[in-house]
């Protein structure tokens, strides 16, 4: 008789057993495949999460501890009440550093804005110069503008002489490194800088996440390079003159006998002792008064800053969200000055790579040989170990390492264990023969000897006696903890045949995420019965509301994706109300469909099915500036400013088009990568006519919050009521609470109309003024004292935002 083949597998059909050989590798696979491909991207979310660790692991392995070798001497709420608000004359300066000068310190480094022209007073600025060249050891600031910009000459390099690095080894391969590059510096008035012992730029270098680790030791100035003032303090203290400075590229840099390691970029890591306070301070006003401070003062290294309220420049560190950038310094002049050097272990990519390929090939090696438990156990152990290691390193060496990409890659290992089922423990389940062949009976028929079981052998199912044996043995006991086995790593657990062929496999996942709108069940559209609109494909519900239905959806004509904003015809029992809804999801089109700006959502298309009116518009991948205030998160001000005036822009693009937007807010505001911000929802919108009036109907509409005076009060309204909306926007982002409160709708209507709100500096103290007349100017409760139009008010923002660049140290 023949042999009969087995059946031949198609090109494309998948063999079970070899994929469930093969499927612990091909998960490791795919874990190792997405921790490399997040590696290289270095995205900045993932950074901000890498330096969250970071922060985390350095401050859980020290404790605070206030360096005794520098002092800050502020000018403070106490100085600034009792000697006069600041700035100070030049001459109430120069009596400053002279009475400093008296109690013998090391240095003296003063950060603050220093006068640029002494014409403005001779007599003091010539007294405060005199009173620096007696002191002999005082280093002022420079401020350099980094970025793009003009780099041609200056004019201010003669006064710069004698501060710069002149001392460096192959300067051909340092021009390589990205060190900060400036276009322009502000220096003190020539007499001063001439006087000083050094000039020291005060420049400061935020991560992506807006705080400041680290420290630039230099910045390239036409083509000279220009040390920090800490580095300046720390080289007077040593008495190193500045050609004894020698920078080896991408290393560090030597200070005579001292070498200080730096990032190729120049910069080093700063070891915050504390958090703000933790260097030890005296007032200003105790020095010019003549209290005996000289044990306080005697032998340290002293920088003078303003920490009065209003005045001073802030940072947002690892160690405190606000820190006065003087405690800076002189944290990083401590830190010179004791050796005390934090480094970032920087391996070349090959090696990073190839420790997540060896975690990734112990993984898919062991864990498929071990049963679930220790499984769980192993990789709890490598976690353990892995955050052992790094702070054994950090505590030993002072040496911080990537963790983030491994320990990632650890949990999706914990995450996928169950799945990582132990192919070694499945069962091998050909049932030996007894030595004496016997006749098998068909499935499910009954012999005089006993119940039938099923069992495998080689994979296809095959039924046995009850009373067949092997080696003493009754084979449907060899079936029963064979099947169990293949049931899963509870091999203790022993189910009858029937019961193991009866179970089948869960459906994974089971939710369809919109990236942005929360998630709804996966069956959500299906259930609906609702599989096009129009011409348009509905693949998932990004939200649902009252009103209507948001769909993710695609144009199959150019695949692209759209979002579909539904509104059902037949909502409600009030068919005027039905008939408004209808009439703002068309306005909508019709507003939006008239603009086209970088700005403002694209509109692409308005159509009916059945009872439901739709529009197709841009698909956007972010969140609403409503997340954002409701989070509290505290943004850089440049960034503020930056979104404020994109929304500028946009309502600027509408009001010249005819189009008043009428209900600008944050939930109306998406933010995209790198903030860039699209206006939506244009429901409530009207054709400028120069004298609209808002409805009932509109007010519900709208936001209460949000609205005008005028609005409330009946009045015609037009473009300036979008202003005064815009105001409440950023005072809100600002501050991260709204202007007008109340516990009823009529409190909060007579706060919008009578009370006028407290400027955003009186619940922040670091907003910066500017702001305060921006938003306030555009919250004028009478539409002719607002802006007039977004275009003066996107000015406004604009000379702001000039004002930040050129001040790269201030958040």
């Amino acid at each position: 008789m023949a042999a009969k083949k087995k059946p031949s597998r198609g090109a494309f059909e998948i063999d079970p057993e070899r994929l469930r050989r093969h499927g612990p590798w091909l998960l490791a696979g795919l874990v190792t495949l997405l921790i490399v491909g997040l590696y290289f991207d270095d995205h900045r979310i993932i950074a901000t999460w890498e330096l969250g660790i970071q922060d985390f692991m350095v401050s859980a392995a020290k404790r605070a501890e206030a360096p005794d070798d520098v002092v800050i001497v502020t000018i403070d709420d106490k100085a600034v009440e009792k000697l006069g608000p600041w700035p100070w004359d030049a001459e109430r300066v120069g009596y400053l550093v002279g009475m400093l000068h008296e109690y013998n310190p090391k240095a003296i480094g003063l950060d603050f804005e220093m006068p640029k022209d002494a014409t403005r007073d001779p007599v003091g600025n010539l007294f405060l110069a005199d009173m620096i060249e007696r002191a002999g050891n005082v280093v002022l600031p420079i401020r350099f503008a980094v970025g793009e910009g003009s780099h041609a000459r200056s004019g201010v390099g003669d006064l710069l002489k004698g501060s710069g690095v002149v001392c460096f080894d192959q300067a051909l391969e340092l021009m390589e490194y990205p060190y900060p590059l400036a276009h322009g510096a502000s220096v003190p008035y020539e007499e001063a800088s001439r006087a000083a012992w050094a000039l020291g730029q005060v420049n400061t270098w935020q991560d992506v996440d807006g705080k400041v680790r680290r420290d630039p030791l230099l910045v390239k100035f036409e083509g000279d390079y220009y040390p920090s003032m800490a580095l300046q303090l720390a080289r007077c203290v040593k008495g190193v003159h500045h050609d004894q400075m020698r920078i080896t590229p991408g290393q560090g840099l030597s200070l005579a006998g001292l070498f200080i390691p730096s990032d190729e970029d120049g910069t080093i890591m700063i070891d915050y002792r504390g958090p703000a306070k933790t260097v030890r301070s005296v007032s200003a006003e105790r020095v010019l008064e003549g209290e005996p401070v000289e044990k306080e003062i005697a032998g340290k290294v002293v920088v003078v800053g303003v920490t009065a309220s209003g005045y001073g420049t802030t940072l947002r560190t690892p160690a405190s969200d606000v820190m006065p950038r003087t405690e800076k310094i002189a944290t990083v002049a401590s830190n010179i000055l004791n050796g005390r050097f934090i480094t970032n272990l920087r391996l070349s990519s090959l090696i990073d790579v190839s420790i997540l390929l060896a975690i990734s090939l112990f993984c898919g090696f062991v864990l498929p040989r071990v049963t679930l438990t220790y499984r769980f156990v192993i990789l709890g152990v490598m976690a353990f170990l892995f955050v052992d290691l790094n702070f054994f390193l950090y505590n030993s060496f002072n040496l911080v390492t990537k963790t983030l990409y491994p320990s990632l890659q650890i949990l999706l290992f914990l995450a996928l264990a169950p799945a990582m089922k132990s192919w070694a423990a499945e069962p091998k389940t050909r049932v030996k023969k007894a030595a004496t062949p016997a006749v098998t009976p068909a499935v499910g028929e009954k012999t005089g000897s006993g119940p039938v079981r099923v069992v495998r052998e080689d994979g296809p199912m095959r039924a046995i006696s009850g009373l067949e044996k092997t080696g003493g043995v009754r084979t449907n006991e060899i079936a029963t903890r064979e099947l169990a086995a293949d049931a899963g790593d509870h091999t203790n657990e022993v189910e009858t045949p029937t019961q193991v062929m009866d179970q089948s496999p869960r459906p994974l996942g089971g939710t369809i995420s919109s990236g942005g709108s929360g998630s709804v069940p996966a069956t959500a559209v299906e259930d609906l019965g609702l599989k096009q609109l129009g011409r348009y494909e509905i693949l998932s519900v990004l939200g649902q509301g009252a009103m209507g239905t948001v769909y993710k959806g695609r144009d199959p004509e150019i695949d692209r994706m759209v979002a579909l904003k539904t509104i059902r015809a037949g909502i409600g029992e009030d068919p005027a109300r039905a008939e408004e809804l209808r009439e703002r999801l068309v306005r909508e089109a019709k507003a939006a469909g008239k603009l086209s700006h970088p700005n403002i959502v694209t509109v692409y298309d308005v159509g009916a099915e059945g009872e439901l009116r739709y529009i197709a518009m841009e698909y956007l991948e972010g969140y609403t500036l409503e997340q954002v205030v409701k989070k509290r998160v505290q943004l850089n001000y440049r960034i503020a400013a930056k979104i404020i005036l994109q929304v500028c822009n946009a309502l600027e693009y509408a009001h010249k088009a005819g189009i008043v937007h009428r209900d600008v807010k944050p939930a109306n505001i998406m933010v995209l990568d790198n903030f860039e911000i699209k206006v939506t929802d244009f429901g409530i919108a009207r054709f400028d006519t120069g004298g609209m009036s808002m409805t009932q109907t509109g007010i519900a509409m709208g936001t209460p919050h949000y609205i005008s005076p005028e609005q409330l009060r009946g009045e015609p309204v037009d473009r300036r009521c979008d202003i005064f909306s815009l105001g409440v926007v950023a005072y809100e982002l600002l501050t991260r609470q709204k202007p007008f409160s109340g516990e009823s709708i009529s409190q909060l209507i007579y706060q919008i109309t009578q009370v006028n709100p407290k400027p955003p500096s009186d619940l922040d103290e670091n907003i910066p003024s500017m702001f305060d007349t921006i938003v306030l100017k555009a919250l004028a409760k009478d539409p002719l004292e607002r802006y007039q139009t977004v275009e003066q008010m996107g000015q406004a923002l604009k000379i702001f935002t000039e004002d930040l660049a050129a001040t790269p140290y201030r958040i």
